[in-house]
């Protein structure tokens, strides 16, 4: 290793290549490639970043939110809200929700260009369909499934607002992402055999329309 008279590697000289740029044909190398070829001739890597379980609200926080977004009666946010929850769909997915993705026979929405650029259906319940079928009906020229009052679609920063909103009307901490790791880890336990039994009572737990 090269060390200079500190003790400390030369940066310098580590990250001169071979053929020797500075000479006046070859481009100086930029401050990334400079930092790259430290790194390897030092054998630098970065520190591992600690692993932390998401957070999730508890089955009263999950109920609060709710209420105060049913007392609100706003019913496109109401729609909103639960279908994040229902499908565990990313913000950016839900806002990109077009009507014509929508199968309210099947019961299922169609994600175009998901994260990865992968194409997924996610499920929704009979219950919930009947819910959007009316609001689909009441907006018969919208092209997305949720549109502001501009006829656009919501931006990933409107809904997080909107989240916020309700959230800290019940003093909770909530993002639009919190309602994907609740769907997931609800999920996770009802397929477990443990609590395969208690779905009924998992549902009157987190069901928003309950």
């Amino acid at each position: 290793m090269c060390l200079e008279s500190s003790g400390k590697p030369d940066a310098w000289k580590l990250a001169r290549p071979v053929w020797g740029w500075g000479r006046g044909a070859t481009p100086r190398p930029t401050p990334r490639y400079v930092a790259r070829q430290v790194r390897r001739k030092c054998d630098l890597r970065p520190a591992a970043k600690p692993k932390r379980l998401p957070r999730v609200l508890t089955a009263d926080q999950f109920r609060a939110f709710y209420k105060a977004v049913d007392a609100a009666e706003d019913v496109q946010h109401a729609l909103m809200l639960r279908l994040l929850f229902y499908t565990g769909v990313r913000v950016s997915e839900l806002c990109g929700i077009e009507v014509a993705d929508v199968d309210l026979e099947n019961c299922k929405v169609f994600i175009n260009q998901g994260k990865g650029s992968k194409d997924r259906y996610v499920l929704f319940g009979k219950s919930f369909a009947t819910a959007l079928r009316t609001h689909i009906a009441a907006h018969p020229q919208n092209r997305y499934l949720f549109q502001t009052r501009r006829c656009s679609k919501f931006s990933t920063r409107r809904v997080e607002q909107i989240v916020k909103k309700y959230a800290e009307q019940v003093s909770v901490n909530a993002t639009p992402h919190t309602f994907r790791h609740q769907a997931i880890s609800v999920l996770d336990c009802g397929y477990r055999g443990s609590c395969l039994a208690n779905r009924p009572a998992l549902r009157r737990t987190y069901d928003p329309a309950l």
